[in-house]
């Protein structure tokens, strides 16, 4: 994971000499290493056999090296002070430029946290306590994981009703210029209502309030126009509906109650012709707002379908952001998902919502089944794929319940 990010701190400070990752990015055959030795470090990017090589000396990192220092409050309000140093290299540095392009893999291990790697890692949520030194390499504790995925999953919320509110405004636009469009007036056959048509009126009665709901219109001024308007219009057809033909209707001279119903119908079939292009409109915007929060919904009933078993559910407050409804019916945040639910939701919530972990990507995980129960076990590389279907996954697991039926991806390790 260090020669991924690259994590220059560690690769100058830990013990080894010499290490190697080889990969398959986009066609593309790439081999990252490096090698220590007393006076410093090779750091080499291979791309198709193309070396670019890179020497740091121990005197050039030391003096790379910054020191800083802040003060924090822990969660008892004591004032705690942080001190950390790291090395700040340039960054025209061709071998680690060419390997922060790369995606950047996702990492859980015994501990369950996650090792932040690429250029924004120093941007982390720091860890609290006493008084003490920290390495750059250092791993974040599962909380701030969990912080972090609670960010991802409020700003792709955000992002989908901020689209779904240019889509409205669209639809508010669309509404207002067909009350002048040429087309508005409908056919100028006149054909009686049938069953059909009165379900139609229905769906669409519904379909309108809940637009007009969307475009911030009071419930009930919407609801004291257009029921009385649908009432009168389904109450017609209904009536007419009867009849076979048109011409048994016109024929029916001494039936006044049939006559002034054709005469109403009549004269709603302008108004029915321009809602029904209205009920179009809001047909596409309906679909759209599908598409818009799938993504969502999908998220929801992924990791739904693992706190069903502790009747848990997550879901999105008003203000987008993220929260769980206790066996209590109580509301709380996400830090009150056991150890193994947070660290299902820092997985699929990154899966699904981080920029760079939606592309292609790997996903290495050391022994997946700590603190997953059995049937947690099972449907855990399932859910993974479903969350993010272009990532590898690559576990390091003693549980048959997590291979299942995978033996031919498996290999023994002794």
């Amino acid at each position: 994971m260090a020669l991924l990010g690259p994590d220059v701190d560690w690769l100058m400070n830990a013990k080894y000499q010499h290490i190697s990752v080889s990969l398959l990015h986009d066609e593309k055959t790439i081999s990252i290493s490096a090698t220590r030795s007393d006076v410093g470090m090779l750091f080499e990017y291979i791309e198709n056999g193309n070396s670019q090589p890179f020497t740091l000396l121990e005197a050039a990192y030391k003096g790379s090296i910054q020191k800083s220092e802040d003060y924090v409050h822990n969660e008892d309000g004591e004032l705690i002070r942080i001190r950390e140093t790291r090395s700040e290299l340039p960054d025209n540095i061709l071998p680690i430029q060419s390997v922060r392009r790369l995606p950047t893999p996702i990492f859980l291990g015994l501990d369950r946290t996650s090792l932040p790697t690429g250029p924004n890692a120093r941007t982390r949520q720091r860890r609290y306590g006493q008084p003490r030194t920290t390495h750059a390499s250092l791993r974040t504790f599962l909380d701030e994981s969990v912080g972090q995925a609670d960010l991802l999953a409020t700003e792709a919320v955000r992002q989908a009703h901020l689209i779904r509110a240019r889509r409205a405004a669209s639809l508010r636009e669309q509404i207002l210029l067909s009350l002048f469009s040429e087309d508005s007036g409908g056919d100028n056959d006149v054909v009686l209502p049938r069953q059909q048509d009165i379900r139609r009126y229905e769906k669409a009665r519904k379909s309108l309030k809940a637009a007009f709901s969307i475009l911030g219109i009071d419930a009930d001024h919407v609801d004291s126009s257009i029921d009385p308007f649908f009432s009168n219009v389904i109450g017609l057809a209904t009536s007419l509906s009867k009849h076979k033909s048109l011409d048994e209707v016109i024929s029916a001279k001494a039936d006044s109650d049939l006559r002034r119903d054709f005469y109403g119908w009549m004269a709603t079939r302008p108004r029915l012709a321009l809602i029904e292009q209205v009920d179009g409109f809001v047909t596409n915007f309906n679909e759209s707002e599908a598409q818009i929060f799938r993504h969502i919904n999908k998220y929801l009933g992924i990791m739904n379908s693992f706190l069903e078993d502790s009747n848990k559910k997550l879901s999105f407050r008003e203000d987008n952001t993220l929260q769980v409804k206790l066996p209590s019916n109580a509301a709380a945040d996400v830090y009150y998902l056991s150890s193994g639910e947070r660290q299902l939701f820092v997985l699929i919530t990154t899966l699904m919502f981080s920029d760079e972990q939606r592309r292609a990507n790997t996903v290495i995980i050391d022994e997946p089944e700590l603190s997953l129960h059995i049937k947690w076990q099972e449907m855990f590389v399932d859910s993974l794929m479903q969350a993010n279907p272009d990532i590898q996954l690559i576990l390091a697991t003693h549980s048959p319940s997590i291979i299942l039926d995978r033996d031919d991806a498996c290999v023994e390790l002794s």
